[in-house]
């Protein structure tokens, strides 16, 4: 599987073109235009948008292709502010995923998702579970939660924490090395 994920990127990013032209003619096919309902497409299972060139190509795609609904989870928070939410595809839902080093510009209101240990923790903070349906990324209520997969390594590193708690602590602990390192911003020499 990741000798595949590592060529379909190779792909795109040696012919991006090509491959903008191969996926919209996939998604035109009759299989994503089934009578009385849409196809729904999730942009990544595993992976972001890396990068303008790439997010504005599936924006043309899901333009071109307005039968099928598109559904992603992203951390590139910055870059859908910029580039997305000014004139969203019609057919294009996102939600922010917390644990990444945006977080912090992810604005209440905002659609978004957390990584919990398990299905309680997830409820007693008031978020909707994801699992009965990942459709739930699109059409959910703003606030949704995602219980931890089942990998025992992960879990026991994840402990009693959310993706967003564990963010908050690496992010400080950055900070804290930096002023260490640089000091408080207060006491900086200014460069005027």
């Amino acid at each position: 599987m990741l000798r595949s994920h590592q060529s379909n990127l190779q792909y795109i990013l040696d012919e991006p073109e090509a491959w903008e032209e191969q996926m919209t003619e996939e998604l035109k096919h009759s299989r994503y235009h089934p009578a009385g309902s849409p196809a729904h497409v999730r942009v990544h299972d595993s992976g972001d948008y890396f990068g303008e060139g790439y997010l504005d190509a599936w924006l043309r795609i899901m333009r071109s292709t307005p039968g099928v609904v598109f559904y992603s989870y992203t951390k590139e928070v910055q870059l859908f502010e910029e580039r997305v939410r000014p004139s969203p595809p019609a057919n294009f839902h996102w939600r922010y995923s917390y644990g990444g080093t945006q977080d912090e510009l992810i604005a209440p209101g905002h659609n978004h998702v957390d990584v919990f240990p398990d299905e309680e923790s997830l409820a007693e903070a008031g978020y909707t579970s994801q699992a009965p349906s990942d459709l739930r990324g699109a059409y959910g209520p703003e606030t949704l939660g995602i219980p931890a997969n089942n990998i025992v390594h992960l879990k026991r590193r994840q402990g009693a924490s959310t993706f967003r708690a564990l963010q908050r602590a690496a992010n400080e602990q950055k900070r804290e090395r930096r002023e260490k390192r640089v000091g408080p911003a207060s006491r900086r020499p200014r460069a005027d």
